[in-house]
């Protein structure tokens, strides 16, 4: 059940104008937004990397440009991976559904969350996204992928790295998945900067020959630029050949992503303003005007979830049918 108290919240710095999109960027930052939903199972079933990479702090000096940005903003000169784990180890918890234990489901989804959570904020995202999906009549099962994100709101460099570092975890838990499970879809869905380990596995499984490895991957307000899934972009080729369909979410209303990331990053987000340029064609860009802000994605009645189980081919429970919850959304063709 969502609770109202974190509702409110949102909905107070929504009043903010401008301001609102920083003063909820505050909030996560400081994890008040593991309150939104009142059931975070701590055995829910994940994949876990927390604690599998560390930083380094140095002083930005001329002789150590990578920390140009980062020294008087906290941004580590050097990341790495800790002793006793690879670049492709993950651990897991919870019963995972398909691994270890009888039959196989007919499809999972799992979930990389974003920036700014900690293992129980985490779980709470996790936990809000199953019910809202279950509101509109996904019943398969949902596994959390969950790793570290929970660095300052300065740090926001070495979260960009970390996050792609995650990417060769995830695509071997898929392959690993895949191998036990061959019958069984995979879906990936991914918030914010969770965008960044879903994109980056899928580079790893194409870069290890899969093909068709992913059903489909949504991507809700999605960190990664323009450009990667375009024609000779990053991400292009992984695209068309692992996923069958990948369904990009955005909304104009998002200041993170179309201001604040923008004035970062000197670029746009495929979550601030879609693809620039030629994409696969098995690549859909979603505008969803109706969700308010960049932390409301996942939020029922306000975010677009009846929409992302619908790409599933779900179709709403008859008691929500014929309410304002059900929408359809504005479907850009491909560029």
């Amino acid at each position: 059940m969502v609770k109202e108290g974190g509702i409110d919240i949102l909905e107070h710095a929504n009043r903010l104008g401008p301001l609102k999109d920083p003063v909820a960027l505050l909030i996560f930052s400081a994890g008040v937004e593991k309150y939104f939903h009142e059931h975070r199972p701590e055995d829910f079933p994940r994949v876990r990397t927390r604690g599998h990479f560390n930083r380094c702090r140095i002083r930005a000096t001329p002789l150590t440009p990578e920390g140009r940005i980062g020294g008087a903003l906290g941004v580590p000169r050097r990341l790495f991976i800790n002793d006793g784990h690879d670049a492709t180890d993950y651990g897991t918890e919870g019963d995972i559904p398909g691994l270890g234990n009888d039959g196989s489901p007919e499809e999972i989804a799992v979930f990389v969350h974003g920036w700014l959570a900690n293992e129980e904020a985490a779980l709470g995202r996790m936990s809000l996204l199953r019910y809202a999906l279950e509101l509109n009549g996904y019943t398969h099962p949902v596994v959390g992928f969950t790793w570290d994100t929970d660095q300052p709101a300065f740090e926001w460099e070495s979260g960009k790295i970390v996050a792609k570092w995650n990417g060769p975890k995830l695509a071997q838990f898929t392959a690993d998945y895949l191998r036990e499970n061959p019958e069984t879809d995979v879906r990936y869905i991914s918030n914010s900067l969770g965008a960044h380990p879903l994109f980056s596995a899928l580079k790893s499984l194409d870069d290890s020959g899969f093909e068709d490895a992913v059903e489909s991957a949504t991507v809700l307000g999605g960190t990664v630029t323009g450009e990667s899934v375009t024609e000779g972009g990053e991400y292009y080729e992984a695209i068309r050949n692992v996923v069958g369909d990948l369904y990009n979410y955005r909304t104009p209303s998002d200041r993170t992503l179309g201001l604040y990331y923008r004035t970062l990053e000197r670029t746009d987000s495929v979550g601030g303003a879609g693809a620039k340029g030629k994409t696969p064609s098995n690549y859909h860009d979603r505008r969803v005007g109706y969700v308010p802000d960049h932390f409301s994605f996942l939020i029922p009645d306000r975010g677009c979830i009846d929409e992302v189980a619908d790409d599933f081919g779900v179709s709403p429970p008859e008691s929500l049918r014929d309410t304002e919850i059900t929408r359809r959304t504005e479907t850009f063709s491909d560029a």
